[in-house]
């Protein structure tokens, strides 16, 4: 825990000193570094003398926002700069990574089976394709992202030539007010990052991540494979890299359903049983 918050501390000076090294353009976002680096730094110090501090729970929360605002702050602005665009979100996912998800990482815990199941939907063999293909859609996004930020100018589809971009400038892309691919780059890291967080009996020991990663990649999966689909009435144009990356999503969301009911009937069971169902969902049933 304290390499974690030495960890976040350096991270915090490196928002403070990258605008300048790297010479952003844009102040608004410089002093969103800055602002971002000192939160890191307190939050740091504050972690490591831990005594006389009664509230020591939250500053993890606290950077962990902190990380998730770095992967907004580049779309809300527009960034203009690629340094911005790829130091912030990077900076976001170590924050979020040392604050919150390392330390809760658990590989030491039984691969218990939940009643009803013939498997366990909470062990790495069902996790691991996840955050793989995550990551893969996380490049594909980042990549549609950039282009949608103007930071190239030619944007590859080999199967339907021009329509990749026409899918992503048009008029249903531009009603978001940020990127919509820089919005699905940042699902896409929290999908990741909750996919790496507990063991492998997360779905009882820690209901709520296990509940927020089957959150991110069931429901809002597919309503992302639902639009992509729709691709050609909405738009009158197929992406191909949309298409892989929906591709991913539906198997995404067949291997993460499973976690997602064995969290619903976990909970239920214990609602059942008489036991408060707020603190069975934050802090899970430890044997």
């Amino acid at each position: 825990m304290k390499l974690s918050y030495l960890v976040i501390i350096f991270l915090g000076f490196w928002l403070l000193v990258v605008p300048t090294t790297f010479g952003y353009s844009q102040q608004i976002l410089s002093c969103s570094d800055h602002i971002t680096g000192f939160i890191f730094i307190i939050c740091g110090l504050f972690s490591l003398s831990k005594k006389g501090w009664p509230a020591i729970w939250i500053l993890p929360w606290i950077i962990c926002f902190g990380g998730i605002w770095l992967q907004f702050a580049p779309l809300i602005f527009w960034a203009n700069d690629p340094v911005i665009y790829l130091n912030d979100t990077l900076i976001g996912i170590l924050a979020i990574g040392f604050s919150v998800i390392i330390p809760r990482f658990s590989n030491s815990d039984k691969d218990e089976i939940p009643v009803g199941f013939s498997h366990n939907p909470s062990s790495w063999k069902f996790r691991i394709p996840v955050i793989a293909l995550a990551v893969l859609s996380w490049f594909i996004s980042r990549y549609l992202a950039s282009y949608q930020l103007g930071f190239i100018d030619v944007i590859w589809d080999p199967v339907f030539g021009n329509g990749t971009k026409l899918v992503i400038t048009s008029k249903v892309s531009k009603a978001f007010p940020v990127p919509d691919a820089g919005l699905g780059a940042m699902a896409y890291t929290l999908e990741a990052l909750l996919g790496c967080m507990g063991g492998k009996s997360r779905w009882r020991t820690m209901p709520w991540a296990a509940a927020s990663f089957a959150f991110l990649v069931v429901p809002v999966g597919i309503v992302s494979i639902t639009l992509i689909i729709l691709q050609p009435v909405l738009v009158g144009a197929w992406c191909f890299l949309c298409l892989i990356t929906a591709l991913s999503m539906l198997i995404m969301v067949l291997l993460a359903f499973g976690e997602m009911v064995a969290v619903v009937k976990f909970l239920h069971q214990t609602v059942k049983e008489g036991k408060p169902f707020w603190h069975t969902f934050w802090h899970g049933e430890l044997k």
